[in-house]
């Protein structure tokens, strides 16, 4: 998993939920108003100021809810839970006579709001300003599909409700709870808890290395002879118990696995691509490239620093390794 960043225009969030919380019927301000104060009347039965930080440009209960911090969000989750289900939910009886559990007409606004975000595409913008590519649950996999609507074709982004909608309503739009994701880690997870949300920002995540374990000394020769696995610096703080939460829940183990030739490309390549051997392509192509680093990423055909792992699949699994060799440090 990687660290999310905080989104860079929190701002333009607020006003595109806010936009679709009236439906754009309204063009008065004092109209608009009334309406949105509808919202802080229904969260005010639940939550109230003191659930969240002071903030001068959170004004209302509504938009503190919205722009509100992964850790304000994970204090209410555990407040609320013991409460959600009668609080959210009822059973109502279908026509032929059987229970079934549905959500409180009043909390229907909030939940299907994300509906209409994505409907008029909001979640494939807020990717596209986040300036991510890939999915920070697994980084194996793309966060974009391929969608045809009206004979129109497009990409559009997924984004996973960590606490899911159909426990809690209330988070629907919030923020910091929708990670974007691949189709795989989206389905798998559902509304399951899992071990940690990459918007936590309690834990270092460069805490956990991808690495290989050799079952013989032929591995390097042989992709069926070595094993990827997952090691952690610090192994007394309860990081690694959620991460191998995550890890299992949503079979990373198992698909990093399948990368086995990736896995075996990076060690070859280490081998060949020594630092005099670099030296010598800098030397012979001093226009290509400005710096070592520069060409460690063409050689190797990924991103290697830190702050760039979310933009292309298994960037991590190439930073690790690579830093593990010996070819890289401090990037």
């Amino acid at each position: 998993m990687i660290a999310m960043p905080l989104f860079p225009e929190e701002q333009w969030y607020l006003s595109m939920v806010k936009k679709y919380a009236v439906d754009g019927r309204y063009t008065n301000e004092e109209k608009i108003e009334e309406e949105l104060t509808k919202y802080d009347v229904l969260l005010s039965s639940v939550i109230s100021e003191k659930d969240f930080e002071p903030d001068n440009l959170r004004k209302t209960l509504f938009e503190k809810l919205i722009l509100a911090s992964y850790d304000e969000l994970e204090k209410l989750e555990i407040r609320l839970r013991p409460i959600a289900e009668t609080v959210f939910f009822e059973m109502k009886k279908t026509s032929s006579g059987e229970y079934k559990r549905v959500i409180k007409l009043e909390w229907e606004k909030i939940y299907k709001l994300y509906d209409k975000l994505v409907n008029r595409g909001v979640n494939t913008k807020m990717i596209q300003k986040y300036g991510i590519k890939c999915c920070p649950y697994c980084n194996e996999n793309y966060i974009f599909n391929r969608r045809i609507s009206s004979g129109k074709k497009y990409a559009m982004a997924q984004l996973d409700h960590y606490y899911s909608r159909d426990k809690f309503p209330i988070f629907s739009v919030s923020l910091y709870n929708l990670v974007p994701s691949c189709s795989s880690c989206n389905h798998i997870k559902s509304a399951n808890d899992i071990g940690i949300s990459p918007h936590n920002r309690k834990y270092d995540f460069s805490k956990m290395h991808i690495s290989y374990l050799p079952n013989s000394g032929d591995y390097i020769n042989d992709e069926k002879e070595i094993e990827i696995e997952f090691q952690y610096d610090n192994e007394e703080s309860d990081f690694p118990e959620l991460m191998e939460k995550n890890l299992d829940a949503m079979g990373i183990k198992e698909a990093y696995n399948m990368h086995k030739d990736y896995l075996l490309e990076i060690l070859r390549k280490g081998q060949i691509y020594s630092a005099e051997q670099r030296e010598s392509i800098m030397q012979d192509f001093p226009d290509l490239f400005s710096s070592d680093e520069e060409l460690i990423r063409t050689i190797f055909g990924n991103y290697i620093r830190e702050e760039e792992l979310l933009k292309r699949p298994l960037s991590k699994l190439t930073r690790d390794i690579l830093e593990e060799l010996g070819l890289i440090s401090n990037i």
